[in-house]
């Protein structure tokens, strides 16, 4: 039996840090023997059987400058994760367990100098814990968006048990998080000319595969809910409003949200709804709110509009 531990990305004992949340996850592996996967030349495939999972906020990017923060963070969820696997088998030996972290748009969003700060400090307190084995410094990083999907496709594939370069029995996966969006595919054409994430698996007859794997920073729900807010703004005139009524808002909600996250925030647990300055009220307008953010998905125009709505604001 394998066990591992993951601080949120995808393994053994994972860690994922999300742009909201960091979550743990326990795995363990078994052989798998009942069910055959089109790639596979000699089953069984090994794959992960989830344990438990923990939660708690908010994610590593918020302790940019405050990195004393983390140690304590980081230790609530090895502690849920050490609870978990040892109710789950009494026998196992912690140590032995390798942990992985891997981080994901929250960090990728950050200046190069602050996600290094953040990611230097989280390193160091996991080679120091005594807890889970962190051999290696690759053990703990932040995932490219292109990785964050490739995991997502996995994931969903071997729920229906095609993990193959088909792209008539694969499903493309479509993962919105915080603050980015990932989607990945097996293309019908062959030639992909950017965004090509090659996966091997051992005893393959059809070769590795090819998948389309891309993440589009910025298109996050927070995120993108936070963009298309400034855009709304910018068309309030020269002074800060008091109230605005929003249209991608469900009708009858109201906030009283600072003029800088809007009510929702990929750094802050609590983010302010009840007694910002600004006050956003749902209008629960599905095509006002799809009016306002089509213009977001064309790069140049939401920049310029941006651009605009900070000078003003």
């Amino acid at each position: 039996m394998l066990w591992c531990l993951m601080l949120e990305a995808q393994g053994h004992e994972s860690m994922r840090l999300g742009s909201h949340s960091a979550r743990v996850f326990n795995y363990e592996y078994r052989k798998l023997e009942t069910r055959r996967f089109p790639l596979i030349v000699s089953p069984p495939l090994t794959l992960p059987t989830e344990i438990a999972t923990a939660a708690n906020k908010p994610g590593l990017s918020s302790f940019v400058h405050q990195t004393e923060g983390i140690p304590r963070k980081l230790d609530e969820l090895l502690r849920h994760a050490a609870d978990a696997l040892l109710l789950h088998n009494p026998d196992v030996e912690l140590k032995q367990v390798p942990l992985y972290l891997g981080a994901t748009a929250g960090l990728r969003e950050l200046h190069d100098r602050d996600r290094d700060e953040v990611m230097a400090a989280t390193r160091e307190h996991l080679r120091k814990q005594s807890v889970f084995a962190v051999t290696r410094d690759e053990q703990v990083r932040v995932l490219s968006g292109e990785e964050e999907g490739a995991f997502g496709w996995l994931a969903l594939n071997q729920l229906q048990a095609e993990i193959s370069p088909d792209p008539h029995t694969t499903f493309g996966a479509l993962d919105f998080g915080g603050a980015s969006m990932q989607i990945a595919f097996v293309p019908h054409e062959t030639s992909i000319l950017a965004g090509i994430f090659p996966m091997h698996f051992g005893g393959s007859v059809q070769g590795p595969i090819h998948l389309y794997s891309h993440s589009f920073n910025g298109f996050g729900k927070v995120v993108a809910f936070q963009r298309a807010t400034r855009v709304l703004l910018s068309g309030q005139g020269q002074k800060k409003p008091q109230e605005v009524k929003h249209p991608c808002m469900p009708t009858g909600l109201t906030w009283h949200v600072d003029f800088n996250d809007f009510g929702v925030s990929i750094n802050k647990s609590n983010p302010e709804r009840a007694e910002g300055p600004l006050k956003l009220v749902g209008t629960g307008d599905f095509d006002g709110c799809y009016a306002l953010t089509t213009p977001l998905f064309d790069k140049d125009t939401w920049w310029r509009q941006v651009n605009v709505a900070v000078k003003r604001h």
